[in-house]
């Protein structure tokens, strides 16, 4: 019955369409980067981790007015969405244009100043503007794609950018060989596009959107930016921690570079599941803040610590499977590419407990304590790396990291639980132990690799028994709660 019940609701639907497209992101891009490291060498990687560290200033333009379109639209009765819609994208549209705009001279200016000139003669800065105008074209995709997040289809947006995604990683595996370089270019292009196209048919076909001149209107533009400047603050800032920290590790070689980028690139596999599964919980605790606040903090307790169960026994695994994932990438087990992921995985953990109050923050709009959040990690980014950086070397920047991370995160946790303190018991489970215990015996068996064997194995043991016990209450306690 439960079973059932978990399967039949739609925010479960989006939900497991959202995990589901995560995963085949992940795995698509690790075969691409396999391949990448492969045939142009981990240098190349590295330099390719520049470009998209540099140009990722760009993909978060959009992130607070999607927000807000959503909020809207969630809101909106069919008459009202029939009504209003098109208006209400076509004066988004011109806002994201001021922002990618502004953004983009902004990246051209980091690209000329910061990116060092001896790259220039591998990745030539024709293939730069591809990746650009695919990032375009994405974000673009994003706007449109507000009326399916809206009207609670999730999973609709999810197929299209799925068979774009497939199509894409096709056409580079035939290219590679051929074009090199530029089949990855042309890849994110193609994927972009053919978001793009899938989107925008169903959008003008079911959603009926039209584009007016008599539709833009001062006072909505003004609305939303009104509504929009301080999460556009905040993503800003956000934007602005890969280029930072790639740039502090390149200072000690792109193969430092190039082993954060494969480590980040599955840590945000991982965060973007639980960031999309709370994106599309926001309409639920945006109703529970309005209706009943005591509601509105056991949510959030609940939901902040499932998510740390979660994300600790998914770390977990992924640890423990890193020697394979070292051996698929780099062909040998790398200890730097151990210790590298394990300190950005303290981080990132601490960074995902965090999750919750920076969208409960959202639901009641006092967007403050998130901005200075977001505002402490880059500060501590920027002084923890390069003094961290000039002792350890990369690994030092990569503590740094962990550190910014962490401090940074606490800041909205703190103060969130400050402000409806006692009003929720808050007592440490032996889940939570359990979870914590074997999260930290999977980095002490993966990076100092025990000459002991029979206590390794004893060691991996624990772990596997434990992530087994760990995963059947969290699926209990998920469907116990109903929290979606």
């Amino acid at each position: 019955m439960y079973l059932n019940r978990l399967v039949s609701s739609k925010a479960n639907v989006n939900i497991i369409s959202s995990v589901l497209f995560a995963a085949l992101t992940s795995l698509s891009y690790f075969i691409v980067y396999k391949i990448i490291i492969s045939r142009l060498g981990v240098n190349f990687m590295g330099i390719w981790a520049l470009i998209l560290g540099y140009t990722s200033i760009l993909s978060q333009s959009v992130s607070s007015i999607t927000t807000n379109l959503i909020r809207k639209i969630a809101g909106y009765t069919e008459a009202e969405f029939k009504e209003r819609f098109s208006s209400l994208i076509f004066n988004a549209l011109f806002v994201y244009l001021l922002f990618f705009l502004s953004l983009l001279i902004i990246v051209l200016l980091s690209i000329s100043l910061l990116f060092p000139k001896a790259f220039l003669s591998i990745v030539s800065y024709q293939v730069i503007f591809v990746v650009i105008v695919s990032n375009f074209l994405t974000l673009l995709t994003t706007i449109l794609s507000t009326a399916l997040d809206g009207r609670n289809k999730f999973y609709l947006k999810n197929f299209y950018l799925a068979i774009s995604l497939i199509i894409s990683f096709v056409f580079f595996i035939f290219t590679i060989q051929k074009l090199s370089i530029w089949a990855i270019a042309y890849m994110l292009l193609l994927q972009s596009l053919l978001s793009l196209l899938f989107i925008f048919y169903y959008v003008k076909t079911r959603c009926h959107l039209v584009f007016s001149l008599s539709f833009f209107s001062l006072t909505e533009t003004k609305s939303i930016l009104k509504e929009s400047w301080k999460l556009q603050a905040s993503s800003l800032l956000v934007l602005c921690y890969e280029p930072v920290i790639k740039y502090f590790l390149s200072l000690y070689g792109v193969a430092n570079v190039a082993l954060y980028e494969i480590s980040n690139k599955i840590i945000l596999q991982i965060k973007n599941i639980f960031a999309i599964i709370v994106q599309t919980l926001l309409p639920n605790i945006v109703s529970l803040y309005k209706s009943n606040q005591r509601d509105f903090v056991e949510y959030y307790y609940n939901l902040k610590t499932t998510f740390f169960h979660a994300a600790a026994l998914i770390f977990t695994l992924s640890i423990v499977f890193l020697p394979l994932v070292s051996l698929f990438f780099l062909k040998i087990q790398n200890n730097q590419f151990f210790f590298i992921f394990s300190i950005l995985a303290v981080g990132s953990l601490v960074n995902i407990i965090g999750i919750p109050s920076h969208i409960q923050f959202i639901a009641i709009n006092k967007l403050n304590t998130p901005l200075v959040s977001f505002l402490s990690i880059l500060i501590g980014l920027l002084i923890f790396c390069p003094v961290l950086g000039i002792f350890f070397s990369g690994l030092g920047v990569i503590v740094g990291v962990c550190i910014s991370l962490i401090l940074g995160t606490l800041v909205t946790i703190i103060r969130f639980e400050k402000m409806y303190d006692n009003k929720v018991s808050k007592n440490v489970s032996a889940l939570l132990m359990l979870n914590c215990s074997i999260f930290l015996i999977s980095i002490f068996i993966t990076c100092f690799q025990i000459q002991l064997v029979p206590l390794r194995y004893a060691l991996y043991f624990v772990v596997a028994i434990g992530a087994s016990i760990s995963a059947y209450f969290l699926f209990k306690r998920i469907i116990k709660t109903q929290i979606s």
